[in-house]
């Protein structure tokens, strides 16, 4: 099993996007326990907050894994899957450390860093 993380941010994708994604507390709970079920996934986490949408799990199978991530955000943001997936970004195996996934954008760097004071590649 590896980590793998999935999402968008202020940083991936324009703010009418991630306005069609925000989920609220039952959109959170729904999706992570949706996802639970996945037989690809190992442990889920969804973090949804003003400026990311985010799940975390433990990946069985790569593809299987994010295939399934990527569908059930489509499903429950109502964004068409196609528009959503050319904004995500995905974090696998030593780049998806809680680090690197905090700052999962490809403009920032977790080296030497601490979350308040990001440096910029």
């Amino acid at each position: 099993m590896s980590l793998l993380v999935v999402g968008l941010s202020h940083r991936t994708a324009p703010l009418e996007l991630l306005e069609k994604c925000a989920l609220d507390t039952d959109g959170v709970s729904a999706l992570q326990t949706i996802l639970a079920r996945d037989d690809d996934l190992n442990g889920v986490v969804v973090l949804a907050t003003c400026n990311r949408l985010e799940v975390y799990a433990g990946a069985l199978t790569f593809h299987g894994a994010l295939t399934s991530i990527t569908r059930e955000l489509a499903r429950a943001t109502r964004v068409d899957q196609d528009e959503l997936t050319e904004h995500l970004y995905v974090h696998y195996e030593d780049r998806a450390t809680p680090t690197s996934a905090f700052w999962g954008d490809p403009w920032w760097t977790p080296a030497s860093t601490s979350p308040s004071k990001p440096s910029v590649r």
